[in-house]
């Protein structure tokens, strides 16, 4: 006998209501905690954090406009990484203002809460790489051009040319491909159903490639080449796409069961051609292809949308996928919590054993309430306990956690230390440029004003010259004027020095 299912209500309950605004303040405490002492992180982060501050920002002009900031200021890192937090919000507020015409009030919402538990977007908004710029702007863009080519108006063309042409200027060569993508597949599958769009929807398109052309033309005149990808941790250029795929989904977790059913639910729709799933079926292969972060976005959003139905349809037909998914999920969250516990008690003894524990505790526990609810039919238990799983355990990281990963992941700022007390002082230090794990010390090096150089050859010799790099097997019985062990990511121990 098939159960029954309880319906949404129509207006939202004043506990509903109390429930979002307590999900935005936690999302926003989880954005905000760390951003002004969290070490730079290898990769896109330290390019970009590098690349601005020693003045050398080639073809980026978001990376010239974070040149402007000090690097001696008391917040730097925060000032650094405040800007793509910002464009982050700025995408989600205008998938809530704009999209909301488009799939509905409380698909929006509900993917704005699903967003804030995820686990993938939240973390990267807060380094200071332009994922996230490129996020908020393309995300922003893709609902515009969508209002536009829904009831094409001068308001929604200024509102795509616009944001689009700040995305392709962020983006560069990745944004570009999504939109030549994007205009090639909207336009083959929205004029044969209204012939009027045959030239309305190119027309956001020309004025944006106009843009981009005449940036693309001064950036070349000014000998500075566009960027191949190094400001970004996730860009066509860099390939990937089935890495990327398996981190979409894995910041789907607390909600992997919806994921699943989401996109079974999305390939028998796109068979029976419902226009909406080939809309956002276009904007996810899209996003895969070119590695945009609107692909896990999206992910999202079809997940929120599985949420929504289970509850409204009474014959839900995806329920075996939703329930065994995350009872998966939750039997090896638990073997992971396990291990996790020994790990942290082995690495950090019993302050990082309680460190781990409330983290991994708060995971486990409310994803448990979570599927209470999804087999005693309890949509509060279900989006409770899911959303404050992903929320709280994220939040935990950031306070618990990572306090003690500091004390390895700071490696830099030791070093720097013991570089400014050498005796006698040095005057030029090398640093090799394909070294990703050394190149986060480059920024501190600068802050303290030592200037390092960075590139392919090592300076010539001391005691006025260092060389710093990371060190090998080779070196652990050499005699080096300095020399500090740490953590370049998390858990990827590493020793750096040099002489």
């Amino acid at each position: 006998m098939q159960k029954a299912k309880t319906t949404a209500p129509a207006d939202p309950s004043s506990r509903y209501r109390f429930f979002c605004w307590a999900v935005a303040f936690l999302a926003l405490a989880q954005l905000a905690v760390g951003l002004d002492y969290i070490t730079i992180w290898p990769g896109a982060e330290a390019e970009v954090i590098w690349r601005s501050a020693s003045g050398s920002p080639g073809g980026s002009l978001a990376v010239g406009l974070l040149g402007t900031i000090p690097i001696d200021s008391e917040y730097w890192l925060l000032a650094y990484r405040a800007p793509g937090v910002l464009l982050y919000f700025l995408g989600l507020w205008l998938f809530f203002r704009w999209g909301a015409a488009l799939f509905g009030r409380d698909a929006v919402e509900l993917t704005l809460i699903l967003t804030a538990a995820s686990l993938l977007l939240p973390i990267l908004a807060k380094t200071a790489s332009l994922d996230t710029w490129r996020l908020g702007l393309e995300l922003g863009f893709w609902v515009a051009f969508l209002r536009y080519a829904k009831g094409p108006s001068r308001q929604w063309l200024l509102a795509a040319a616009g944001l689009g042409s700040l995305a392709v200027l962020v983006g560069q060569f990745s944004t570009l491909a999504l939109l030549l993508f994007w205009q090639v597949a909207y336009y083959r599958l929205l004029v044969p159903r209204n012939a009027a769009l045959k030239v309305q929807l190119a027309k956001p398109f020309v004025l944006i490639y106009l843009v981009f052309g005449v940036a693309f033309l001064v950036s070349y005149l000014r000998g500075n080449a566009p960027t191949d990808g190094q400001f970004f941790y996730f860009n066509l250029l860099q390939w990937g796409q089935l890495r990327f795929f398996g981190y979409a989904f894995l910041g789907l977790a607390p909600f992997i069961g919806f994921a699943l059913a989401a996109v079974r639910d999305l390939f028998y729709k796109l068979r029976r051609g419902e226009e909406q799933a080939q809309l956002v079926a276009i904007g996810l292969v899209g996003g895969l292809v070119t590695q945009s972060l609107i692909f896990p976005f999206l992910l999202v959003f079809i997940t929120a949308k599985q949420v929504q139905y289970y509850f409204q349809q009474p014959n839900y037909p995806w329920q075996d996928w939703v329930k065994g998914g995350q009872v998966l999920h939750l039997v090896l969250v638990f073997i992971g919590v396990v291990l996790a516990l020994l790990g942290g008690y082995l690495t950090f003894q019993a302050d990082g054993f309680r460190a781990v524990m409330g983290c991994g505790a708060a995971y486990w526990l409310f994803s448990f309430v979570g599927v209470i609810g999804l087999y005693g039919v309890r949509r509060d238990y279900v989006l409770g306990g899911m959303t404050l799983a992903g929320l709280l355990a994220v939040l935990f990281f950031w306070i618990q956690v990572y306090p003690f990963l500091h004390l390895q992941r700071n490696w830099p700022e030791r070093l720097t230390k013991m570089v400014q007390k050498l005796v006698p002082p040095v005057t030029t230090i090398g640093l090799l440029a394909d070294e990703p794990t050394t190149l986060p010390l480059a920024p501190y090096l600068l802050r303290v004003g030592l200037e390092p150089v960075v590139g392919d050859a090592a300076p010539a010799a001391p005691p006025n010259d260092l060389y710093l790099r990371a060190l090998v097997p080779a070196d652990s019985t050499a005699d080096l004027r300095v020399r500090v062990q740490g953590w370049s990511g998390l858990g990827n121990r590493g020793e750096w020095g040099g002489d």
